[in-house]
């Protein structure tokens, strides 16, 4: 099936490539575009469509962009990351799991994995991330001193 992409302020794709990422890097999408007429958006949702079915990137933004010529004239292309380019800023600090010398967790300190990870999704500016595939049942040690969220969120998954 042959399908299409969409940008705010863009009119003539020629053609479209994302490369999906997992994790926290963002997705980039390059598209090979005529010359426009007018602006391009900065920052928009970026839209594949294939017959009935469209594929939506919200809160995307253009990185940059260039152009090439040749036997066929000018051609421009554009980057765009999906919206996990805001994850590369802000922090989070906190200290969580603290354990007495006896190996007992102080309870003032305690906090769930999925509460750790929802707190690192709040820095991240992320509203209803599903963190229910986290474990609940470990209580792992914390120390997040102005640690990009992103990364602590990453680490935090990547040892459960």
């Amino acid at each position: 099936m042959h399908g299409y992409a969409t940008f705010p302020g863009i009119q003539f794709v020629r053609s479209a490539d994302i490369t999906f990422s997992q994790g926290i890097s963002p997705s980039r999408c390059t598209l090979e575009i005529a010359p426009q007429p007018g602006n391009i958006a900065r920052t928009g949702t970026l839209q594949f469509i294939f017959g009935d079915t469209t594929l939506k990137f919200p809160d995307c933004i253009v990185d940059y962009g260039s152009s090439d010529f040749n036997s066929s004239g000018e051609l421009w292309r554009v980057y765009i990351f999906d919206r996990r380019y805001k994850w590369a800023w802000g922090q989070i600090s906190g200290s969580y799991n603290h354990r007495f010398s006896d190996g007992t967790l102080k309870s003032d300190t305690e906090k769930t994995p999925q509460e750790l990870a929802k707190l690192c999704l709040a820095a991240m500016g992320e509203n209803g991330g599903d963190v229910t595939q986290l474990p609940n049942y470990v209580r792992p040690l914390v120390d997040w001193a102005a640690t990009p969220p992103a990364e602590a969120l990453a680490e935090l998954c990547d040892s459960l």
